[in-house]
């Protein structure tokens, strides 16, 4: 089993993952659901044909997790799925898109406090916030 993650919209993961199975290589898709995030299919190598799976996860970190197996076949086989995979994201879509940053509310807690400089020593604030600061 190899475990990957990706920066990319879990549908832009799933659209991708089934067209590199069915149309890319060719592999027979034995079963298949959007919502679960799984494609059970028949990966065909040189010494036969086996049962492997792709699931595609949508993590709590906005990202999306890959498991990739083929039981039957050594690790290779499995990698080789997961980097055809990444690799056609990247020439289908380009890279990711930018992760959406939580919203803040208000101003940072270290606005117009002295920042840590190399070899931690502090510095004083840049002249905006010092000019922000002294008027309250």
């Amino acid at each position: 089993m190899v475990r990957a993650e990706s920066d990319y919209p879990f549908d832009q993961v799933w659209n991708a993952a089934l067209r590199l199975i069915r149309v890319d290589l060719g592999f027979e898709v034995t079963e298949r659901d959007a919502e679960g995030g799984f494609v059970l299919f028949k990966y065909e190598g040189e010494s036969g044909v086996f049962n492997a799976s792709i699931e595609v996860v949508r993590l709590s970190d906005g990202k999306v997790g890959l498991v990739c197996q083929v039981p039957q076949m050594p690790r290779y086989a499995e990698i080789f799925l997961v980097d055809r995979l990444n690799r056609k994201m990247r020439e289908e879509y380009g890279a990711p898109p930018p992760r959406r940053s939580q919203p803040q509310v208000g101003t940072p807690a270290s606005a117009g406090r002295a920042q840590p400089a190399r070899g931690g020593q502090r510095q004083p604030a840049p002249a905006k916030n010092r000019a922000n600061a002294s008027r309250s």
